[in-house]
């Protein structure tokens, strides 16, 4: 049995550029996790901090590093073997180029020359940019380099010279002019500093690529010059023959890397089926995603609290249609209530009633993996090249994204769902937009929008053949009416829908709503989406690159990037849609043809360099999009909130007996803590508004402290003895604390509260048990 292996140049420099950039790329990432974490950073971390650090000895990059050199010290001294063979010219200037890179390989390994800088600073008094003094011994050497190997240089074949001089001058530029930028940085700050790493780090890549540059160099020149090399191992005489064989006219272009053996060859695509890349990129996306979200001890959001508790009352009930007791004076109240997350809400029983917080975290951390799946799919089926790497970016695109899609709540699993209903659609599969329109019915009542991204794409398919299909539509419609009519919740769902969104569509006139439902100012926008901004602007840029018009993919993904982004510049909570479909805009106008940079820069080595711009850029966004989620994610308000002041008030207060509380955002908190009571207002501001806009009036007076003795209305109009309030509702607390008839009777580092203790004037409100 024989076996051939055939180097493919230009692949092996892809593959060892992509290394390159991620180990660069994980370097910066995990200094900045570090940094993030401080003090409280696992060991786990800093382990693995040191072990991927750039600048560091001992570290895989460095380990990385001597490789290349070494095996570019290999490659030349085949070459200057080959050369010594034939009796030509140069051959002495090979075999020395090969022990220059060897003794740099070593001298990598070894930090020979970082041991010579404080003998050499305390030569030459060396500060500044020259701190690093071994550059004072270094540029004269490579300099005498240059002198010597002139003419060497100018013998070589145009395209190996151009690549070798861009070879040394990544190499050079990294190891002298960017050193000595980091080196005056060391001078400064010690090389404590973030900005020190990032600069070392961009020196170490400089010097890979200057390394794989000249390795891509040698293999084309070997190519062309030998045309075809051999190392055959014979058993029986113990021996390994190195044979130079005659040219091939298929090998001289370039070498191909191939398989030959007696049995079929078994390459890398048939080894990584399908369903291994979509588990792959499921692992490293829950991997990510548990990073971030187990920052932090606690949720991410407010209303997680509350979402967490349905799906325990669900379980506790047994029934989908819940008794729901908790928010009597609103429009939720026990003969009205709708649980309009209700698909959500079943989702989430397994996992809390195993494991609680905890389980409900993995829960939409598994949520977030499938939404990174489901843009792969979406990707790789519309023939997007590298999709793997196109549905990763998606760490790069927004930090609000990321946080958000961490949030206990509908918005990742509202995303996936119309990741799918682009699938069926792009898929012509309309039939089963009626199954997926009903479960997204259930799941959100912002169900409209999986309608809208159906009309999107009828117009799409109508610009594009200028037939106007109705199935897609009307299918979706169909989905939705029977979502709302088939539901446990049925008819009073369409009165809160009507209710709920009502209010939202006239929000700025209404009661005060939380601010995720206002607008970023144009610089938070840019800065929260900077990612998605660029792949928007990429994918309508391509127009310009390509010589054709839109088919009907990219107008449908430019579409629902538009609607998204209408939908961001109304409020900022839609910051969790635009992201993804900004990026899969981009993946289809770039990704689905090969990007061929050659096209614009005719020298290859820029076009190289251009494409790892591109991914280098892309992993640079990701890691700092990574790590100031997880530094937000570690400013989460804490979990112990309202957990202990609910505990009092089960001990002291009656069951259903109802609690005035000052903030509408505090009741997911004491809903997920104390269902023994009963409360005021919850979720949002304006389902008091709408339920009663008199009691809300009041409540707002007495919660901004406009109310002097506010006992006396609490107790007789809101029929409530105990008053809650967390700690930055000062004007209130001041007029509590100086009405007669309330006393404070429990506090903690989150909250206060007081007791009503007499009857006002009129006759109204309670008395004092302890009186």
């Amino acid at each position: 049995m024989q076996t051939t292996i055939s180097l493919h140049s230009k692949r092996l420099m892809q593959i060892l550029g992509f290394i390159a950039l991620y180990l660069a790329v994980q370097s910066v990432a995990l200094k900045h996790l570090e940094a993030a974490l401080d003090v409280e950073r696992p060991h786990i971390v800093s382990q693995l901090t040191r072990l991927f650090n750039i600048n560091m000895e001992s570290s895989i990059p460095t380990w990385y590093v001597v490789s290349l050199l070494f095996s570019a010290a290999i490659l030349v001294a085949v070459i200057a073997y080959t050369k010594w063979v034939n009796h030509d010219r140069y051959v002495k200037h090979w075999g020395v180029l090969s022990l220059i890179f060897l003794y740099l390989s070593i001298d990598e390994a070894a930090a020979i020359h970082e041991k010579l800088t404080i003998p050499l600073q305390d030569a030459f008094n060396a500060t500044g940019f020259l701190y690093f003094a071994w550059v004072i011994i270094g540029v004269p050497f490579a300099l005498i380099v240059g002198v010597v190997y002139f003419k060497f240089l100018l013998h070589l074949p145009k395209s190996t010279r151009n690549q070798v001089v861009l070879a040394a001058a990544l190499y050079i530029g990294g190891a002298v002019v960017i050193e000595s930028i980091s080196a005056n940085k060391w001078y400064l700050d010690g090389g404590t500093s973030l900005q020190y790493t990032a600069i070392g780090t961009v020196e170490e890549f400089f010097e890979m690529s200057g390394a794989i540059v000249f390795i891509y160099a040698m293999l084309n020149y070997f190519a062309s010059y030998a045309g075809r090399m051999e190392i055959v191992l014979q058993n029986d005489q113990s021996a390994i023959a190195l044979q130079d064989a005659a040219a091939s006219p298929k090998l001289l272009s370039e070498p191909v890397y191939t398989t030959t053996s007696a049995e079929p060859a078994v390459t890398l695509s048939s080894m990584l089926k399908t369903w291994h890349v979509g588990l792959l990129l499921y692992g490293i996306s829950f991997a990510l995603l548990s990073m971030i979200i187990f920052a932090t001890p606690a949720l991410l959001g407010t209303d997680d609290y509350y979402h967490v508790g349905m799906a325990s009352q669900i379980a506790e009930q047994k029934r989908l249609a819940l008794e729901f007791p908790w928010l009597p004076q609103t429009i939720l109240n026990p003969e009205n209530f709708v649980d309009h997350h209700l698909l959500f809400h079943l989702y989430l029983v397994p996992w809390v009633v195993v494991a609680g917080l905890t389980g409900a975290k993995l829960a939409v951390v598994n949520i977030g993996a499938l939404v990174v799946v489901a843009l792969w799919g979406v990707m790789r089926r519309i023939g997007v090249r590298y999709a793997s790497l196109w549905a990763l970016a998606l760490f790069a695109m927004s930090v609000p994204f990321l946080y958000r899609l961490l949030m206990i709540r509908t918005q990742g699993m509202s995303l996936l769902f119309l990741l799918v209903a682009i699938y069926l659609l792009l898929q012509r599969r309309y039939r089963w937009l009626i199954p997926l329109a009903f479960a997204y019915t259930w799941l959100y009542n912002g169900f409209v929008l999986i309608a809208g991204f159906a009309a999107a794409y009828t117009l799409a398919k109508w610009i594009d053949t200028h037939e106007l299909d109705w199935k897609p539509v009307g299918y979706t419609l169909a989905g939705i009416v029977l979502g709302l009519v088939i539901n446990p919740y049925f008819p009073h769902n369409i009165a809160f829908i009507a209710e709920h969104l009502g209010a939202k569509i006239n929000f700025e006139s209404g009661a005060r709503v939380g601010n995720e439902w206002f607008p970023y100012t144009t610089g938070a926008l840019i800065s929260n989406t900077t990612g998605a901004l660029l792949a928007l602007v990429a994918g309508f840029l391509y127009s310009s690159f390509a010589n054709r018009k839109r088919d009907v993919v990219e107008n449908t993904l430019l579409f629902a990037a538009l609607i998204t982004l209408f939908m961001l510049f109304r409020s900022r909570r839609f910051v969790e849609y635009f992201p993804a479909f900004a990026l899969l805009f981009a993946a289809a106008t770039w990704g689905r043809s090969e990007i061929s940079f050659s096209q614009w820069l005719r020298y290859d080595g820029l076009a190289w360099g251009a494409r790892s711009a591109v991914v280098a850029i892309a992993m640079l966004l990701g890691a700092f999009t990574l790590a100031d989620t997880v530094t937000q994610a570690r400013h989460a308000k804490p979990v112990e909130r309202f957990a202990d002041v609910s505990q009092w008030l089960q001990a002291h207060t009656e069951p259903g007996e109802a609690i005035f509380h000052t903030d509408w955002d505090d009741f997911t908190r004491l809903f997920y803590y104390n269902t023994h009571n009963t409360y005021l207002v919850g979720l949002d501001p304006t389902y008091l508004e709408r339920a009663d806009i008199d009691l809300w009036n009041i409540w707002v007076g007495i919660t901004r402290g406009e109310i002097i003795n506010p006992s006396a209305i609490i107790s007789s109009t809101f029929n409530a003895r105990y008053v809650v309030s967390d700690t930055s509702h000062r004007r209130f607390v001041d007029r509590a604390e100086a009405d007669p008839n309330m006393r404070m009777v429990y506090r903690d580092a989150y909250s206060y509260v007081w007791e009503i203790t007499v009857a006002d004037n009129s006759g109204g409100g309670f008395v004092s048990a302890a009186s």
